[in-house]
Order: structure tokens, then sequence, then C-alpha cells
């Protein structure tokens, strides 16, 4: 009976057809999650930020610590979910780690604010491997505040409402108070 209801899917065009559908929906969104998130490797270079060495070893380590973030930042964008992104993030050596926990808390948090379907993936880390990087954590966070042109008070205040109910985290982003309208 199971054979003939998978072999009349499998022969149904209109099922087919949904089946293709949302695949190319769901390659199309992680296509442009990854298009409209990307940051060039070239923006963690001392060139690109205008910056002068006189010791290439430091210039190389801090560049590295660059792209150590923007390791993380892009698998954040492309496998936002934990079960996925944690793994890849640990491949990281242990010096850098945190730097790679840093970028991935900075683009789980933009795809928390710009995003309109889910808003918790930066909780969803932190509840998990992303509390052994608390710091990081919230430092990524904070860029991810520092690049939005608009007014964050309706995510600060979400953040904060979810917070307060764990009781479980004790920072000044959780602790957002809006400012009364006069």
């Amino acid at each position: 009976m199971l054979q003939t209801l998978i072999k009349s899917k499998i022969q149904n065009p209109l099922a087919q057809r949904r089946v293709a559908q949302s695949k190319i929906n769901i390659i199309s969104w992680q296509y442009l999650r990854q298009h409209l998130f990307s940051i060039s490797p070239e923006e963690a270079t001392f060139a690109r930020r205008g910056f002068h060495s006189s010791n290439i070893q430091t210039q190389q380590q801090l560049e590295q610590i660059g792209h150590t973030f923007l390791q993380g930042y892009h698998e954040a964008i492309a496998n936002p979910e934990p079960e996925t992104l944690i793994p890849q993030l640990n491949t990281v050596t242990t010096e850098l780690r945190g730097f790679a926990f840093e970028g991935a808390a900075m683009g789980l948090a933009l795809l928390d604010i710009l995003t309109p379907w889910k808003s918790n993936r930066v909780q969803m880390f932190l509840a998990d491997a992303g509390a052994n990087h608390i710091y990081m954590v919230y430092v990524g966070m904070g860029w991810a505040l520092a690049r939005i042109p608009f007014s964050l008070e309706h995510y600060l205040t979400q953040l904060n409402q979810k917070t307060a109910k764990k009781q479980t985290l004790s920072h000044p982003l959780y602790s957002y108070q809006p400012n009364p309208k006069s």
C-alpha cells in the first residue's frame, strides 16, 4: 500500500511540480541570503582598511582573525540552524574559534533583525555552544546592531522579553528599555 502511494505521488505531475518548486524556493532563499549578506574577504585585509604595518607577522595574524570572523559570519548566513552551524564553527582552530563564533553571531543577529519569519536564532545559538563564547557572541551582535540603519527598538524589546522569561543572561543589550514617548 505504501509503495502504491509513493508510486502515485511520483507519477502525479502536479506533485512532482510542487516538489520541484519547493526545492527551487529553498535553493533561491539560500542563494539570496548568501549573496545579499555576503562580505568580501578583501574587507579583512590591511590594504582595504588602509592600515599600515611594519611587522608582517602581526599583519598576517590580524588578517587571519578577520578572515576567521568572516568565515563564521558566512557560515551562519549559509547554515543558520545550530545543529548545522556549530559543527562547522568547531572545525576552526581553538585559538581562532572565538572569532568564528563572533562572526556567526553577527550573521545570526542580522538574519533575526532583517527576516520576518524567525527571530530567535541568536537565542538558540546562545542556548547551545554559543554560551561557551558568550562575550564574543555579544560583540558579534553589536556589530550587527551597528550595521542596521533603522530603529532597533522592536528587536531589542523582543530580545529583552524573551530573555527575561529565561532569566539566564545578564547583559546591557538584554536590559534595553525603550524611551517613553513624550
